[in-house]
């Protein structure tokens, strides 16, 4: 499982799967999950992060194995007084790939 945030958009991208996207599926208004070929979960979209977004429903819709739910269930804890918090991600500066003299 790889997490891409937009800073821009208020956007989390949590990507199951790199299986090319065939159908994205609306859970609701600001929550999507994208699915290939053979209906399986290839990825979600959150958008508007710190609010409670639909996580149990996505798990009880799509099949995700094991290990991804204990990642999303530690990562988007849900129940009462569970505070949401955005994940902690870190942001490299990237290297350049040649340098001119």
């Amino acid at each position: 499982m790889r997490l891409s945030y937009d800073l821009d958009a208020d956007a989390l991208y949590i990507y199951i799967s790199d299986a090319p996207v065939t159908k994205t599926v609306e859970i609701d208004d600001e929550t999507m999950v994208d699915l290939d070929s053979n209906g399986e979960l290839v990825g979600i979209e959150v958008i508007t992060i710190d609010r409670i977004w639909p996580l149990d429903e996505v798990l009880r819709r799509f099949r995700v194995s094991e290990e991804d739910v204990r990642q999303l269930r530690a990562l988007f804890p849900v129940g009462e007084g569970v505070r949401r918090e955005v994940p902690v991600m870190t942001a490299r500066t990237p290297e350049p790939v040649c340098s001119v003299a």
